[in-house]
């Protein structure tokens, strides 16, 4: 039995991994421990060494050793040196629960709420449920033959392409294609666990994950996707509680507080795995992630007119990027409007020329008043002379 008083750092471990040296790398609730030739040996690399609780390990083809922490982000043991990326060096989380290296040599980041994350060329791209992802959690990562991620977490699987995700990051495509599985295909819950490992890839190419309610069993080369995207449609829009309907321009206001508007997509293939995002353009600097919500509102609209758009996805991530949209104007008050401003302007600028005119007359009245006196000065101070 290993404890601390044999050298760990910690009697509580939550990791193993043994490295292609024989070493065994044994991480804890307060950092890393190794285990060599029978017993534990103390570090003799230098760098930040590992820290917090090391949830996942990793050797890497070239030799590299990664430890990710659930509190303090990612070290990398390099020719003897450790290396930390966290928010400052880089990487954009500080939770890493998964760690997964495909045939290229890119490391693929899973986190706990903090998104994907994927180290190439000394350099960290991250994706985010707000892009396209399924979730921002990935308990286990693990890879295909057709180049796919398969991540698991809390809400279910999740499957999305290496190639649409390089297409996102270098902004040639706008959305992500992301496939997820639940209840809806047979799994008894969504809900996956996590550890290390939280899943694994059988010699027969097959995925398992373990969940609240039993195993999962998954095999990639049978998986097929839905081609059909769905068509969206507005469904109704209210206006303060007053029904509207949606034409090449509607009118609302003045003094709208609320503005609903209900919207849904069609699809025969697992409807409720529909989802969608919306933006009014006008208000909105990004896309809504709504999920599987079918609604948006807005309050306190500021005068101006309004493009609102929604766009959805079928169960396989194939997203109808046309969507469906309307035009709307909020319109103002008086005391809103260009003519009232004008009119504003004006009532400055003749006040301010009433002012202006009646400092000027003061200041000529009061010169007159000083030049009277300063004669009257002089006159009383001339002496007289008779004839």
């Amino acid at each position: 039995t290993l404890t601390v008083t044999t050298g760990l750092v910690s009697n509580l471990v939550g990791c193993l991994y043994e490295d292609s040296k024989g070493d065994l790398w044994v991480g804890t609730n307060k950092g890393l421990s190794c285990y060599r030739d029978g017993k534990t040996v103390q570090f003799p690399q230098s760098g930040e060494k590992p820290a917090g609780n090391i949830t996942a390990l990793l050797e890497g083809r070239d030799g590299s050793l990664w430890a990710g922490s659930s509190e303090g982000g990612l070290y990398r043991l390099k020719q003897e040196r450790w290396k930390h990326y966290g928010p400052g060096e880089g990487l954009a989380m500080n939770s890493v629960l998964a760690l997964w290296e495909d045939s290229d040599g890119a490391l693929w980041i899973g986190s706990l709420e903090e998104g994907l994350a994927c180290f190439r060329k000394d350099r960290f791209t991250t994706w985010r449920k707000r892009d396209g992802l399924w979730d921002d959690t990935s308990f286990q990562i693990l890879g295909d033959d057709q180049d796919r991620l398969w991540m698991s977490s809390n809400r279910g699987i999740s499957c999305v392409s290496k190639r649409d995700l390089a297409s996102f990051a270098d902004g040639t495509a706008r959305t992500l294609s992301c496939f997820s599985f639940g209840r809806a295909d047979g799994m008894k819950s969504a809900e996956c666990n996590k550890g290390f490992p939280a899943g694994c890839r059988a010699e027969d190419g097959k995925l398992y994950f373990p969940t609240t309610k039993g195993l999962v069993e998954l095999d990639p080369a049978k998986f097929r996707v839905n081609p059909v995207p769905p068509p969206v449609y507005i469904e109704t829009v209210t206006a303060d509680g007053e029904i509207i309907h949606p034409g090449r321009l509607v009118a609302v206001g003045p003094g709208l507080k609320r503005i609903e508007v209900q919207f849904t997509a069609l699809s025969l293939s697992a409807p409720e795995k529909i989802r969608f995002k919306y933006k009014l353009d006008g208000f909105d600097d990004r896309w809504v992630q709504a999920g599987t919500s079918r609604d948006a509102s807005y309050t306190n609209l500021r005068p101006g007119t309004y493009s609102f758009r929604v766009v959805a996805c079928n169960n396989d991530g194939i997203w109808n990027n046309e969507g469906a949209s309307f035009f709307f104007s909020v319109k103002p008050f008086f005391y809103q409007t260009v003519p009232f401003y004008f009119l504003c302007a004006i009532s400055l600028g003749l006040i301010a020329l009433a002012a202006h005119r009646l400092k000027t007359n003061q200041l000529r009245a009061r010169n007159l008043v000083l030049a009277e006196r300063n004669r009257l000065a002089r006159e009383s101070t001339t002496p007289s002379h008779k004839a």
